[in-house]
């Protein structure tokens, strides 16, 4: 056999590894579009059956919005500043506990809600679910602030819960007290509406940040 003979049938071969391997890629590329194209997005975001029953509106009305971010704005002007774990505003933390017991009554006096006040300042809420065999969930959020002052650049005052444009701006809008509030808040509403958990369910709402990570730990 020539040596031109040679090259021609090795790239007969090559020609048609190199075709079968596009075609695979064609195939493969093929199924995968069109399992993507009939995948129905919701199949892992239905509801179990139990969880179809008794669903409560997310809607409130106009009072109930303005108690909300009247609430909320509360929550921010009260400086629950932590220094270090041994350096805290303790005032500040009492004023924070009496406001929580009056912004959110229910959550404070239902008897399906156990509550516990730990190490003074953090707060523990148990909700006992009708199915207990379910898997429990738990909420944490946490309660302190990092320190702050005008002359870090604030566009307002840390601690003023001022409204500019729709955004309310102040220490604790986002780290952590928006948590911490919509975890009461949505917990008070369900009560309020007679909702009946059915799984059991804890709110930890600690102190500290760094006692947070160390549970989450």
């Amino acid at each position: 056999m020539t040596e031109s003979g040679s090259k021609l049938r090795i790239f007969k071969i090559l020609k048609i590894i190199i075709s079968s391997l596009l075609i695979t890629v064609l195939l493969l590329f093929t199924i995968a579009a069109i399992r993507t194209l009939s995948l129905d997005v919701n199949a892992g975001l239905q509801l179990a059956h139990w969880e179809k029953t008794n669903n409560k509106s997310l809607v409130i009305d106009h009072h109930q919005r303005e108690e909300l971010l009247a609430n909320f704005k509360e929550a921010i002007r009260i400086p629950t500043v932590s220094f270090s774990r041994t350096e805290i505003n303790t005032t500040a933390l009492l004023e924070f506990d009496r406001f929580l017991r009056k912004a959110f009554p229910t959550v404070f006096s239902s008897s399906l809600v156990h509550h516990e006040l730990v190490a003074n300042y953090s707060h523990l809420f148990c909700v006992k679910g009708s199915q207990p065999e379910l898997v429990p969930y738990m909420l944490l959020a946490h309660i302190d602030v990092v320190p702050a002052s005008e002359s870090d650049g604030w566009e307002a005052p840390p601690f003023s819960a001022k409204e500019i444009d729709g955004f309310i701006y102040g220490r604790g809008t986002i780290d952590d007290k928006n948590s911490l509030m919509g975890i009461l808040q949505a917990l008070e509403y369900l009560l309020l509406k007679g909702y009946a958990h059915m799984r059991d369910f804890t709110s930890v709402l600690v102190m500290m940040k760094k006692s947070m990570v160390s549970m989450e730990r």
